[in-house]
């Protein structure tokens, strides 16, 4: 089992987190991480002498995926030709030029009418198509980021998945579970 810190937001002291988001990687991972979710309660008084009275300490776990990488393969793709509208006389009255691309999974659409050649057209479209699947990418990572981030500050106090009792509460290394 690996584990690595991926983000942490930083404390109001040196050496301290507010929250972190962590990697687990290994054939059991998806089975640690299931008794985790939830609230984990330690009791116990913090190393260093805090001033606080205070011996319940929460800390908030949850399970997030990655987001899964749009690919796509040419089996999943229909190409339509049409003939093109707007200026071009009678070579657009005559040729189907105009290229439509659609991947039939997402229903993502690309169109390209602007060059005289079908084969430039189906070029650009298969282009553009590209592009939007990289828009369409990049969207769910920032939609995953937002998740994290709101997760960072979600925490229910109550029914603790897991209580821990101790003097003082130790800094565990990056990399040991």
């Amino acid at each position: 089992m690996r584990c690595r810190v991926l983000d942490r937001v930083a404390g109001q002291k040196s050496g301290t987190c507010r929250s972190a988001l962590v990697s687990l990687a290994g054939p059991r991972a998806s089975e640690l991480a299931d008794t985790w979710c939830g609230t984990v309660q330690w009791v116990g008084h913090l190393a260093g002498g805090s001033r606080t009275g205070r011996k319940n300490w929460y800390v908030g776990v949850a399970a997030i995926t990655k987001p899964r990488e749009v690919q796509w393969s040419s089996d999943e793709i229909r190409i339509d030709v049409y003939r093109a509208s707007g200026p071009g006389g009678q070579h657009v009255n005559k040729t189907n030029s105009a290229v439509r691309v659609t991947h039939l999974p997402t229903g993502l659409c690309a169109i390209a009418q602007e060059e005289r050649s079908q084969q430039r057209n189906r070029s650009l479209a298969m282009a553009r198509l590209a592009v939007l699947f990289s828009e369409r990418q990049a969207e769910n990572e920032k939609q995953s980021r937002g998740e994290q981030h709101a997760r960072h500050w979600h925490l229910t106090r109550g029914n603790p998945v897991r209580v821990y009792r101790g003097e003082n509460f130790e800094r565990a290394d990056e990399g040991q579970i």
